[in-house]
């Protein structure tokens, strides 16, 4: 045996011994580069049995690069979120562990780790639910004037119901009820005609955009906090980049003063008003040859629009079951809660303004419960 393969053994001895503070000191400066998963395993351990967050989430993250696939530093990760107040954070890594756990047949022991994971999840959603009935109430909006569809996405939002049948999939918030609809016709919205006609102001100051070759960042940014997602190969990658007007429910000052005249195209336009996830507008880049993998929106309580900019051949977007490709100047509104993907297949960059609009189906009250659950979400993480 060589020297890290009887350190390991040597730890392993001691954490059976029950003395995990020893497997700790003796495997904490192996771990780091040990290219043997079971360094980082027992570590972790060792670590988790004495308390020792610190240690626990650096053997944490040594075991998902070496094996992104494994289970048990997942719930290590939502445990330690758990305990340090972030309990939305921790069900995160909770639910990424059971799908895990689901898709692929684990070790019997982990089993107990499950079960105690699921009913945790159960709690933690269950508490989450009281929050945002006592929210919504507080705020003027008790079950009473709740509409039907309101309160089954309230039971679906925190694990009280499924809409695993339904076409439309929102990663977040599910609104039952309302049509299962892809497309819709620019036609049906008043502004679409007046925000078509600025097609070429606003490609204008896109070009001035482009020629700063720092102006757009990747769309998909990596979470140091969150599980860990590689988004098939666009994690911070800038082949689908972004330069953000609107972003996360906040106007981005120093890019609406370089855009004018977009930032007066899109105030035209109906935002939805979703604390701290919506309105959002943005010039959306997809470079030469990138795919976007099929996925779906956070919730089905607003839409999409595309103002295609700067279109060339061989770039199409599928939602649902239907495909189609850009035209420049042409509206597309669509629900990005159903499954779609989108495709540059040409040699040149393809650019978009992306925005969204309030869902049409939904009256004020619903619009106003949607964000005030939101602000219910965001204020029972901040309230432990």
């Amino acid at each position: 045996m060589n020297a890290a393969t009887d350190h390991l053994h040597a730890a392993i001895q001691a954490l059976e011994a029950g003395d995990a503070t020893r497997c700790v000191a003796i495997l904490r400066d192996l771990a780091p580069t040990s290219p043997d998963p079971r360094v980082a395993l027992v570590l972790g351990e060792a670590a988790r049995q004495t308390g020792d967050d610190a240690t626990l989430a650096s053997a944490a993250d040594r075991l998902i690069a070496l094996d992104p696939a494994m289970v048990r530093p997942l719930i290590w990760k939502g445990d330690m979120a758990t305990r340090a107040g972030d309990a939305r954070r921790g069900m995160q890594f909770y639910a990424t562990a059971l799908a895990r756990a689901d898709a692929t047949p684990q070790h019997p022991t982990l089993a107990p780790e499950l079960a105690r994971i699921r009913d945790l999840t159960k709690a933690l959603h269950d508490e989450l639910g009281q929050f945002i009935d006592d929210y919504l109430t507080a705020h003027g909006m008790p079950p009473a004037r709740r509409s039907a569809r309101i309160a089954e996405s309230l039971r679906i939002m925190t694990g009280g119901a499924s809409h695993e049948m339904a076409l439309q999939q929102p990663t977040v918030h599910y609104i039952p009820g309302l049509p299962q609809r892809a497309w819709y016709d620019r036609a049906d919205f008043a502004w679409a005609t007046a925000l078509e006609a600025q097609t070429d102001a606003i490609r204008g100051e896109l070009l001035t955009i482009l020629a700063d070759d720092r102006a757009f960042a990747p769309y998909i940014e990596g979470d140091t906090h969150g599980p860990a997602r590689n988004y098939q190969g666009l994690l911070d990658n800038p082949a689908w980049s972004a330069f953000y007007l609107w972003r996360d429910g906040a106007p981005v000052d120093a890019n609406i003063a370089r855009c004018p005249v977009t930032a007066a195209a899109l105030d035209a336009v109906p935002r939805p008003q979703i604390a701290g996830r919506s309105p959002t507008a943005m010039f959306s880049l997809l470079a030469p040859n990138t795919h976007i993998p099929a996925h779906h929106g956070m919730l089905n309580g607003r839409l999409i629009a595309h103002l295609p900019l700067i279109v060339p051949n061989e770039c199409t977007m599928r939602v649902g079951d239907e495909t189609r490709t850009w035209q420049t100047g042409e509206l597309a509104i669509f629900d990005d809660s159903v499954n779609h993907e989108a495709w540059n297949r040409s040699a040149e960059t393809r650019v978009i303004l992306l925005f969204d609009i309030p869902r049409p189906e939904l009256d004020e009250g619903e619009q106003r419960a949607i964000d005030l659950c939101f602000r219910a979400v965001d204020a029972y993480t901040g309230s432990i």
